[in-house]
């Protein structure tokens, strides 16, 4: 079983029967193989981008702007965001967000990024 945490609302029965509708943002385990089909699809993530309480991480409240590469709970593909610097890998290994300065530099050119 892994834990994750809903990146958008999860229709019930979209993962098999008996899979019951899971809201944004909530926190909820499933067997390993549905698991990595959720992550895969960008549905859900891991929940272990958040670092222990009271480590180093947690204290510095640093932030990194990235270009989302699907939509999700962050925003649309494409929009560059600020997330906590303890997040950025788990969104790149889950295929959510790329924080390579090339791809946040050409995200900011588009029409959607410019205030």
């Amino acid at each position: 079983m892994k834990t994750l945490i809903a990146l958008l609302a999860i229709a019930a029965g979209k993962y098999g029967e008996g899979q019951v509708a899971i809201d944004e943002g909530t926190k909820f385990e499933v067997p390993d193989d549905i698991a990595d089909k959720m992550v895969t699809t960008g549905d859900a993530r891991l929940d272990d981008a958040a670092p222990p309480e009271g480590s180093k991480q947690a204290k510095s409240g640093k932030k990194t702007k990235v270009r989302l590469l699907m939509d999700s709970a962050l925003g649309n593909a494409n929009d560059v965001v600020e997330v906590d610097a303890g997040e950025v890998k788990t969104l790149e290994r889950d295929g959510v967000a790329d924080s390579d300065k090339a791809a946040v530099s050409y995200a900011q050119t588009l029409p959607q990024n410019k205030a």
